[in-house]
């Protein structure tokens, strides 16, 4: 269970930092079929396109803090590779207002057994 909150953990934070001053953003968690799909939307300004395809890759970073000194670029590409290693996936689109990931992992990778 503490992996998944560590992913939730990465994703909220990220939303959060993308909204400059004021937002909104929204958790949402259903059941579909044998799935669990996990969702952090922003209203933040989106991800810009040129940055969509690299948005998963180690290392890739679009924050800086006042002295320009780049993140460390690990976190969704940390997230990515659990997604992957708990058999699931993640998505990302920007919607109108910002921009949601999307966790579908099987419920079975979720069940601590006995």
């Amino acid at each position: 269970m503490y992996t998944v909150l560590s992913l939730f953990n990465n994703l909220v934070a990220n939303a959060v930092e993308a909204i400059k001053e004021k937002g909104i953003v929204r958790l949402s968690l259903v059941e579909i079929h044998d799935n669990v799909e996990f969702k952090v939307a922003d209203t933040g300004p989106g991800i810009p396109q040129k940055y969509q395809t690299v948005i998963f890759k180690p290392g890739f970073t679009s924050k800086y803090d006042q002295f320009g000194t780049p993140s460390t670029g690990i976190g969704l590409s940390y997230v990515k590779e659990v997604v992957k290693e708990l058999g699931g996936d993640i998505l990302f689109e920007n919607s109108f207002n910002g921009a949601v990931f999307t966790i579908k992992l099987p419920i079975d990778k979720l069940i601590q057994k006995g």
